[in-house]
């Protein structure tokens, strides 16, 4: 999408056992299927510069903690030099 590309809704979910039977569960940034390494490494290579936007939607979790745990996960990524990429 190259410099069509200027906002991202970052959520994450994940699939767990629930009575022998597979469900589907909200999850934070940094737990679910999607690998936010991986998607932020191939945000830097593109020079990406736009907005990312929390969208937690775990009901367990108060807005404060996920605004601030989505946060401080997206800025480590952000600066840190490790290049995750796709196994």
């Amino acid at each position: 999408m190259g410099e069509y590309l200027a906002y991202i809704h970052c959520k994450n979910s994940m699939y767990r056992q629930e009575n022998g039977k597979w469900a589907h569960a909200w999850a934070g940034l940094e737990e679910g299927v999607a690998d936010y390494g991986e998607i932020m490494t191939a945000l830097k290579d593109i020079g990406f510069k736009g907005y990312l936007s929390i969208e937690d939607l775990r009901s367990k979790v108060t807005p404060e903690d996920k605004v601030a745990r989505g946060i401080a996960y997206l800025k480590q990524l952000r600066q840190s030099a490790e290049r995750v990429m796709p196994i």
